[in-house]
């Protein structure tokens, strides 16, 4: 943990204040920082702790669950089977957040074990098959009883029934409780992810961000994320329009945040200046960047004015540098923008005939 950095030391302070088990990861999935909470629910030791990954505690038939979550970017809870340090297995609610810092990538996850819970359902599962067997085997064999026996019959499977009932509604108690726990920890888990947020916005640089990428993508050979250059339309004349530079930056960072919330939790945004913003798009294919864009350029209502959007993007190659991609977007951007003007162009000509 000597080389844990002050960032990381803030997260692992953060965390201390979730009441259920959280551990944070790095992009190889090795661990490095958890709370005192997974510390005792995952029964995990605190010297060897560090030496593994999150994948050692995840039981290789359920690694799909847990690769489907941060593929798909789910962010809200799922269930999967975990495992302690003792290597026992025990089902959990679990929910994941990735965070940049220091132009590298973290992943927040929080656990939530429903051991107790299944065990009852469980119970409650096999002694009402065993009651509602024993029910019918009663019924059969007394079938030609007198009618005293009947009701006699009746009355035991009255008593049952109640029990049952009983049984029942501890556990719809029990789920109530579990989901109120599950709602404070939603708030728990907002309270967290705001501070993560500030975290990513403090310290993450996105030129190094992308440098790291084009890194990665050629030291792997997979030549598989995109550069996008996102431009407001007509955005001089907007800003003289508004005449007032906070609102403008007010409205320029809620674009942004709009824009983070539409996209996968990968995904990088970044406003530089004048309605420009460029995002790194990982593990994406050129198809795949332009459906992903397409979720961003929607035209947006702000006041009584609606802006538009116009994009670039350039899918990195073997040799490019951050600068060769920026170019290409920035070409994509322009072209893109000269199409949608001989469009308009031509359908005016129709009106006017």
């Amino acid at each position: 943990m000597e080389n844990i950095t002050l960032e990381l030391n803030d997260i692992k302070y953060f965390i201390n204040y979730i009441s259920e088990a959280v551990v944070v990861s790095d992009e190889c999935f090795r661990i490095v920082a958890v709370n005192d909470a997974a510390l005792k629910k995952l029964d995990l030791n605190i010297q060897t702790v560090y030496e593994k990954k999150l994948m050692d505690y995840i039981p290789k038939d359920e690694l799909y669950k847990v690769q489907n979550a941060i593929k798909n970017n789910i962010n809200d809870y799922y269930e999967v089977i975990l495992k302690r340090e003792s290597q026992e297995l025990f089902p959990a609610l679990v929910s994941g957040k990735e965070l940049v810092i220091e132009d590298k990538r973290y992943r927040v996850s929080t656990i939530l074990d429903v051991s107790e819970l299944k065990n009852k359902e469980q119970e409650l599962i096999s002694k009402s098959t065993e009651q509602l067997k024993q029910l019918k085997h009663h019924v059969i064999t007394k079938t030609t009883s007198s009618v005293q026996e009947v009701n006699k019959i009746k009355e035991i499977e009255n008593a049952q029934k109640s029990q049952l009932q009983s049984e029942i509604s501890e556990l719809k108690y029990d789920i109530m409780q579990l989901n109120r726990k599950a709602s404070l920890m939603a708030k728990e888990n907002k309270i967290l992810l705001n501070k993560i947020d500030d975290v990513e916005e403090k310290y993450y640089n996105f030129k190094n961000i992308l440098d790291l990428e084009i890194s990665k993508a050629k030291s792997l050979k997979l030549y598989n994320f995109t550069l996008a250059v996102i431009q407001i339309d007509d955005f001089i004349r907007y800003s003289q329009k508004v005449n007032n530079q906070a609102k403008i930056d007010m409205i320029t960072k809620a674009i942004k945040r709009q824009f983070k919330h539409s996209l996968r939790s990968m995904d990088v945004v970044e406003y530089e200046t004048d309605g420009y913003y460029f995002v790194i798009l990982p593990n994406s294919s050129n198809q795949n960047s332009k459906e992903l864009i397409d979720r961003l350029v929607i035209p947006k209502r702000v006041e009584d004015e609606i802006l538009t959007f116009s994009c670039g993007i350039a899918v990195v190659n073997e040799n490019d540098d951050s600068r060769h991609l920026y170019d290409r977007a920035h070409k994509d951007l322009e072209k893109n923008k000269q199409e949608q003007l001989e469009k308009e162009k031509e359908k005016k000509l129709v009106r006017d005939k």
